[in-house]
Parts: C-alpha cells; sequence; structure tokens
C-alpha cells in the first residue's frame, strides 16, 4: 500500500512540472518580408511576436539588425518607423503582435544585406544566480532573411 502511495506522488509531482512548463510563456520571434510590385516597388517587412505559452507576458522592446550587428532598427531608440502597438505590450497566451517597418524605414540597412528580428521581454527577477541579474530575456529570430532593396530594373 505504501509503495502504491509513494509512485502515485511522484507520478503527481511529475506531472505538476510537466502542467508548469506548458503554460510558461515561450517567445518565437518571425520575419516575413513583401515586395509590392509598381512603380515605385516597395519592400516591407512585418515583425511577428508569438507567445506559444498559455501564460502572459510583456514585450519591452523589438527590432531588427545587420547579420553583423553593426546596422540596427530598434523601437525603443526610434518609434516612427514601426506600425504596430505601443511598447511595452502585452502578449497573452498563444497570441501574437505584429509591426510592420516600410521600406522608407529600412533606408539604414543596404540592399541584400542580412538582417535579423529580435525582441526582449520581460521576465520575473530572481535573486540567484547574480550574474544573471537583468529582467529582460533577448528572443532572436532562429532564421534570418535579406533586405531586398526593391526589384532591380532589368537591362534591355
Amino acid at each position: 500500500m505504501s509503495v502504491a502511495a509513494l509512485v502515485l506522488s511522484i507520478v503527481s509531482l511529475v506531472w505538476s512540472f510537466a502542467l508548469t512548463w506548458i503554460r510558461w510563456p515561450r517567445i518565437s520571434v518571425e520575419m516575413r518580408q513583401s515586395v509590392s510590385v509598381g512603380s515605385p516597388s516597395k519592400d516591407t517587412l512585418n515583425l511577428v511576436v508569438l507567445n506559444l505559452g498559455a501564460e502572459a507576458t510583456t514585450i519591452a522592446n523589438v527590432g531588427i539588425r545587420s547579420g553583423d550587428g553593426s546596422i540596427g532598427i530598434d523601437y525603443e531608440a526610434n518609434r516612427d518607423p514601426f506600425e504596430g502597438p505601443d511598447l511595452p505590450a502585452r502578449i497573452e497566451g498563444h497570441g501574437c503582435l505584429v509591426w510592420t517597418l516600410s521600406d522608407d524605414s529600412l533606408t539604414p540597412i543596404p540592399s541584400q544585406t542580412k538582417i535579423a528580428a529580435y525582441a526582449f521581454r520581460y521576465k520575473a527577477y530572481r535573486k540567484f544566480p547574480k550574474s544573471r541579474r537583468t529582467m529582460l530575456r533577448i528572443t532572436e529570430a532562429k532564421y534570418t532573411t535579406h533586405r531586398n532593396g526593391g526589384i532591380l530594373p532589368t537591362s534591355e
């Protein structure tokens, strides 16, 4: 009888940890680039921040940077290029937020440059370990893309 109670309590403990991990907010950052063909052609970039967990979290900052990190467009530094919700913004569980950057705002980044997106989210303050006393956690996009810079004219 005591063995069955021990097994049941271990299963209950493991199940509680599994539920906590499932509900924990997990942030993912994606980029979608599109080019509208016309006169002139325009390049737009959508920054999508997804919350794959069941608990809500708060986004502190979003931005894009060149592949080597030398050039960046950051919401905190300049809010004008970003069309979307104001930051800090709350993402509910299984929700998303989208920011759009127009072609004019991407001019500091040269054409055909590799770009990556990132987002900062607030996390709970932890006293230990002492080396990690920041309240922000950065999440970068898993995939990078290249800035198109519009469609180049063909020679005839």
